[in-house]
């Protein structure tokens, strides 16, 4: 069986020492998995407002600075919710950072590539390249893409087990993959973690791969970064979704 192993693309400056912590086996995530697209949205009658309604809403964001490996740098968090009825598309934070005499000092911008209703994405900033010191404050700005990534109903994970510490500078989860289907898929994963209560804490959008029909194969993911998954905690739930290759390929 050929395994299949996927990177992060992302690598942020932070350097973050999590050692060789035992294993989080969540199994695809209980408490965080398939069963929130499942939320009641109705006004009380089984009927919605609107059957294709996206609300996503920022709220307060916090900005602070922070010591990271080539120095100080500002670092900024909000909240941002779907208070709609439907699984938005990719939302995009970007955050304009300002000096001490009201100039523009800078921009930086983080994503995911989507949340269910109901969701929270507690959302972190780092201003790469942007020197902390000279920083008084942030303004955010959001943008959001309305049509979520295709997800494939064939592919299936099992065995699915979180890992901190892989040596990356993150963590990365193990398991299998199988194609249920009749024919061979080639797809996308979308891996996301979930801090202590539920909030998403970020995601990782992997490189497509393709599996035949009833296969089953071995997978290990990498996920390398910054405070998303700092954030989550040694011991997180996470997620697996399986997605078309042209959503983002």
């Amino acid at each position: 069986v050929d395994d299949l192993v996927l990177a992060s693309p992302v690598v942020e400056e932070d350097d973050i020492d999590y050692g060789d912590d035992e294993p989080t086996d969540t199994d695809g995530g209980p408490e965080n998995g398939d069963d929130r697209a499942d939320e009641d949205n109705s006004d009380g009658d089984g009927q919605t407002d609107n059957e294709h309604d996206i609300e996503i809403v920022a709220g307060d964001h916090e900005m602070e600075i922070v010591d990271a490996t080539l120095g100080s740098r500002p670092h900024t968090v909000v909240p941002i919710e779907n208070l709609g009825n439907v699984r938005s598309g990719e939302i995009t934070l970007r955050v304009e950072y300002f000096d001490r005499d009201d100039r523009f000092a800078g921009e930086s911008s983080t994503q995911v590539a989507t949340l269910r209703p109901g969701e929270t994405w507690i959302a972190e900033d780092i201003g790469r390249n942007i020197d902390g010191e000279e920083i008084q404050y942030s303004e955010i700005d959001l943008s959001v893409t309305e049509e979520p990534p295709e997800e494939h109903q064939e592919i299936e994970f099992f065995d699915t087990v979180y890992r901190n510490g892989d040596g990356f500078g993150g963590g990365r989860i193990t398991g299998g993959v199988t194609n249920t289907g009749e024919e061979a898929i080639e797809f996308a994963i979308i891996a996301r973690l979930f801090d202590s209560e539920g909030r998403v804490t970020g995601d990782w959008v992997f490189s497509k791969g393709e599996i035949d029909p009833q296969e089953e194969r071995n997978m290990e993911i990498h996920v390398v970064g910054n405070m998303r998954y700092e954030r989550a905690g040694e011991d997180p739930e996470f997620e697996l979704i399986p997605i078309e290759t042209g959503f983002y390929f």
